[in-house]
Parts: structure tokens; sequence; C-alpha cells
């Protein structure tokens, strides 16, 4: 139990992984994914995970000078930042952050990247504090970057002295000087996380920006006098005290109130650098203490920046449009949607890495419950598909969509649908499908495969050489009657006029005197017209075989098989001598077992049968209409039933047997 939980651990830890190239775009490197595999398949200890990471984490380090920093992208996020003006925060040709290591590019993003999982995965381990405020803020900040920056945990508007004596030089820019709503958040708490995520790269880290700091080498960072941030925090501090924490209120209400606070700590914008990464942990944690869970790894680098983007303030109000932002924390603390974006998200991963690659740049979002779309189809996952909606992405369960819908579905192709579930969805295990009538074409496509008409048209082939010395003379004639063959035998045979053809009868005819290829056309003839008609016979006979089949089809298809009532449920997720039991003392649940069957092996045709007894989960869902999820749960019930219906049958054999000796 206790290496299953720690492997769930581990597992969490490889999303943290993801959400830090998906988000942040920072690099993570092999060895520190390899880890985490390791430790989550074999169940490790936090322990040796920590063992791991600091071996690993030193020989990133060795390894670091001989990686090529031609890796623009933290320059690229650094700007993006609005850091442009924290001269005195950079180093390195004004490219990198200052930092411990000394490093910069994807050097430098490596190791960092290596330090905030290893952080994040200790601090998972950490109890909740007893409130949420600024102070908590800074102390997770200082636990992500402490190895890395010296001002980790500091804000941006403290002037910082590194080490070697220099001071940061910061201007408070206009478009940070925002007043935050009154919601629950701590800066101390927040000023921690950041020093913890970040203590062992920057020597600012836990610093806000407002603080002076001395780094190692004597720089000190420069500020305006002006507490602004400060005083944002003290008034979040009071904020949250005053709603305890966001705790006690539903999912709805919290998405509603984290989604605004999370919205201004953003605008705020506390720490000159790694502020993203540690406001996702502070309301990791802050929705855990509340009873719920948000997962950030669900979210693309593009969709965090077009819902921030939302946000800004905008004519002079303190946030701008908050409903993206709500939108996606909905999607990120609703397990079902989460479970949604997580098969997605790794079916691409799987399948196609150039996609996977592209998707942190594009905006995947999932679509409101009763709310109707219209889109473009673009490609699919076991579980759900992917919509083009304007210009965002929507992942849609495939539970949304009639089995119909799902078996036609092409590239390109237009579509509109409400995001709901069926009605009785939750009842029913086999949905039924409104398999459309056979188009002509389709008809006549069936008919020419047919055996029979292909044996009899290469008669009339024959006979046209011999007749005409032409076997494709009556092709458009041929062609017309598999096409209306659907009209009446009468109509159809006056299709072919044979008197047009006369004149092209093989050999001539002088006086009276006809070549051998006039008298063998004039002998073949009567075959000829014998065999057009026996081919318009058979057609007949064939379309009408053809739709009687497609009916069958059509009836076999529209049948609903609902999921067995409770009681047998119940027999079912029984152990094997209290199933027997319970069957024996009750003949009507050996019925219903069987009736159940029977209705499910109506309904599945051969192949779809026979994919369900391999647990060929794939093809089943393909073929019927259905997600893989689901044909996961059709084959788990029906198997169940089978084992339960099987050892019923063998104890009433045994039974007989004893009383058969007995005797």
């Amino acid at each position: 139990m206790y290496k299953q939980e720690q492997s769930q651990k581990f597992r969490e830890a490889f999303n943290v992984a993801v959400n830090l190239y998906m988000l942040d775009g920072l690099f993570v490197s092999y060895e520190t994914f390899e880890i985490i595999e390791k430790c989550a398949r074999r169940g490790y200890s936090l322990e040796q995970f920590n063992i791991l990471m600091d071996n690993t984490r030193l020989s990133i380090l060795k390894d670091s000078a001989r990686i090529k920093n031609t890796n623009t992208s933290l320059e690229e996020k650094i700007k993006h930042n609005n850091l442009q003006t924290a001269y005195d925060y950079t180093s390195f040709n004004r490219r990198t952050m200052k930092n411990k290591y000394g490093l910069e590019g994807k050097a430098f993003e490596r190791i960092c990247a290596h330090d905030i999982i290893q952080a994040i995965v200790n601090l998972k381990e950490e109890p909740l504090p007893e409130k949420f405020d600024s102070s908590y803020l800074k102390y997770l900040h200082k636990c992500l970057y402490g190895k890395a920056f010296e001002w980790a945990g500091c804000i941006r508007q403290h002037q910082f002295q590194f080490s070697d004596s220099t001071v940061t030089k910061l201007l408070i820019n206009n478009e940070i000087k925002k007043e935050l709503l009154p919601e629950k958040f701590a800066s101390s708490y927040l000023k921690g996380l950041h020093k913890y995520l970040y203590g062992k790269a920057f020597e600012w880290a836990v610093y806000i920006r407002q603080h002076l700091f001395q780094f190692s080498d004597g720089t000190v960072t420069e500020t305006q006098n002006d507490n602004e941030i400060e005083r944002l925090f003290k008034k979040i501090d009071q904020i949250l005290a005053e709603k305890d924490n966001l705790r006690g209120l539903s999912r709805e209400k919290f998405v509603d109130e984290a989604s605004k606070i999370f919205a201004f700590l953003n605008n705020i914008y506390p720490f000159q650098f790694g502020s993203e990464c540690t406001l996702r942990i502070f309301f990791e944690k802050m929705a855990e203490a509340g009873g719920y869970n948000l997962d950030f790894s669900v979210v693309t680098k593009q969709r965090m920046w077009f819902v921030c983007h939302a946000a800004l303030p905008s004519d002079g109000s303190d946030v701008g449009d908050i409903i993206p932002m709500r939108h996606l924390f909905e999607d990120i603390s609703n397990p079902e949607k989460v479970c949604v974006l997580k098969e997605f998200i790794a079916h691409m991963r799987d399948v196609d890495m150039i996609k996977y690659t592209e998707m942190k740049n594009k905006v995947f979002i999932l679509p409101t419950e009763g709310s109707t779309y219209t889109g473009i189809y673009k490609d699919c996952s076991p579980d759900s598909i992917r919509l083009m909606v304007k210009d965002n992405y929507f992942i849609c369960k495939k539970d949304y969509f009639a089995p119909e819908t799902l078996k036609t579905l092409l590239p390109g192709q237009k579509l509109i649908f409400t995001a709901s579930i069926p009605n009785n969805f939750q009842n029913i295990l086999l949905p039924g499908e409104k398999l459309a009538s056979l188009t002509e074409k389709e008809i006549a496509t069936k008919i020419v495969k047919n055996a029979s008409v292909q044996t009899s048209r290469e008669k009339i082939r024959h006979l046209s050489k011999h007749v005409y010395r032409d076997s494709n003379i009556l092709n458009k004639d041929i062609n017309l009657i598999n096409m209306d063959s659907g009209l009446s035998e009468q109509h159809v045979k006056q299709i072919v006029n044979f008197s047009k053809y006369t004149s092209q009868l093989s050999g001539t005819k002088v006086f009276n005197i006809r070549t051998p290829s006039r008298k063998r056309a004039e002998a073949n003839y009567p075959k000829l017209v014998r065999e057009v008609n026996n081919y318009i016979s058979i057609v007949i006979a064939t379309r009408k075989k053809i739709l009687q089949k497609h009916q069958r089809e059509q009836e076999r298809c529209q049948q609903v098989v609902e999921i067995p009532n409770q009681v047998v449920q119940d027999i079912l997720n029984l152990p094997k001598e209290e199933q027997i039991k319970a069957l024996n003392a009750n003949p009507q649940l050996n019925k219903d077992i069987e009736d159940f069957l029977n209705k499910v092996k109506t309904r599945l045709s051969t192949k779809e049968y026979q994919a369900l007894d391999e647990n060929h989960y794939e093809k089943l869902a393909s073929s019927i209409g259905i997600s893989m999820n689901r044909a996961r749960e059709i084959a788990k019930i029906v198997q169940k039933a089978q084992v339960a219906r099987h050892l019923s049958r063998e104890y009433k054999i045994c039974k007989s047997r004893t009383m058969a000796i007995a005797r």
C-alpha cells in the first residue's frame, strides 16, 4: 500500500515536469524524467528520491560546462515578463538572470527545472499551513528557487544586495501599481514558496521586487521608494484571514474566488523571477486545504498567457475580463474534466510528438456543459475529439456524441453540437445507433460485388464478344440496370434496347449469304438476350437481399442494452464462493444475467463480440462508435457476467452428479 501511494506521488511529479515545459517553457532533462519514472515504477521513498535527485544534480552541474548555450527560450521568457528593466538582476550579457550556478541558457534551465521538481515533490510531503498569506507565498518562492537565486522569496519592489555586493536597480513600472481586490492570500507563504522553488538558482529568491538586495558579488539592486507590493500583500493577508483561506466553499464558489485572486496576484507580479510557478504551488496548496485539487499540468502555455492577458487591468479597474480565468479554474478543479484533458495530452505525446510539442502554443479548453458550439473536426484520441471553435481548440468527450456521428466524422468536417451527456446515459451500457438507410450508390456498389451478379455479367461480356465483337458494348445498360434495380422488373427490362445495336452485329449478310461471324452472332443473340434478362432477375433479387440484411443491421444497432440492475451488479462484485451461494438461492438472478448476456450478444456484431472477448477495446470502440473508456466498462461488466453464468452452470452440473452418485 505504501509503495502504491509513493508511486502515485511520483506520477504526479511527472505532471509537474510536463507543467514546467508546457507553461514555463523550461528544458527538463532526460535524467530528471528518468528518476521520476524509476521512483514511480519501484515505489521509492522520499529519501531515496532526494538521494537520486541530489546525485543527478551534481552530474548535471558537471556536464553543464559542455552544454552549448544556444537556447534563448529563457531570454524570451524574461522579455515576455517585462523584466527588461531589471538590469542588476541579470548577468552574462543581460541574457540570463543572475544565479548561484553562474550558468546561462539551456544549461541553467536544465538545473533550475531539476531543482524545482525536487522542491515541489518535497513540498507535497509538508503539512498544510495554518493560514495562507503572503508570508507563505514568499516561503514557497524561497523553496522553489532558493538553490538558484539569492533573492528567492523577495518581492520585486525591495532593493536586494547580492553576495558579490552588487545591488539591484529596479524602477517600478506604472503598469504593476495595481490594487488587489480583497481575496484570500498570505504573502509570507508565497515568499517562502518562491525561496523553496528558486533558492538553489538565485541569490534573491524570496525577495519581492521592492526590496533592496545585495548579491554575493557586491552589486545591490536599486528601487524607487515604493512599497506598493508589500501594501497589497498586507491587504491580501487581511482578505485571506477574513475568508478563512477559502475553506468551506462549494467548488463553484471556490473557483470564482480563486480565479479572481490568481488574476490579481499575477497582475502584481511580486517576484523578479518565478512568480508564475510559485503562484501555482500556492493555489494548489490552498485548494488542498479547502478539500479540492488543482491540476495545472493540463494547461498550455498559450492558454495561461491568454487568460492572464485577458485579466489585465483596463479602464481603471483592478482586473479586466475574468471569465477566461474562471473557465480555466473550472477545468483544472473538476476531476472529470482534468481526466479528459490528460487523456488527450497523453495520447498526443504517445502518437505524434510534433503535435504534442506544438500544443503548448495553442489554447486547449473544455466546452461549458449545456452550451451549443459550431466547430471544425480536427482529430481525436480514444476518449475525446478535438474541434476548432473560432480560434481555440475544444477537447470534447466522445460521450457527448451519438455513435452514428462519431463513426462518420472526417477531418475538416463542420459539426454543431451541444456539450451535454444524453439522458439516461448512466443507465445505458450499449447505446443504440441510428444506422442510415443505404443510398442508391451504396446499393449499386454492393450489387456489383455480389458473386452471382459478377458471374452473370461475365457471361454477358463473353456473349457480347461473339454477337457484337465488343465485350463492353452493353456496359452502360448494365450500369443503368444496377442503379434502377429498385424499379419494377418490367421497367428495368426496358432499359436494354437491343434493336439499337442491330447494325453492330458481327459479320455481314448479303442476299441471305452470311459470313461465319454473322452466323455465330445470330446463334448467340438469343442466348445474350436470355442472359441479360437473367442478370436483371439476379440484380433485383440481390438488391432485395441487401436491403433485408441492412434492415436487420439497423434493427440490431438500434437496440439499447442497459446496465444490469443494482442487485445483479452487487452479485457480480462478490467473491466466487458468495456468488455461487447467491445465484443458487435466487434463480431469478441467473435468468437476469442470462437475459443480459443474450441482449449484449444480439446487439453486437460477430466481429464486435470477438473484439470484446479478446479485450480489443479500441477496435470495439471504433466499431460501435463510443469512447475506449466506455468499451473497457462494457468488457468488464460482460466478462463478470460471463464468469457468474459459468460458475452457476458448473455448480448445477456438479450438484447433479453428486445427486446421481448418491442414488
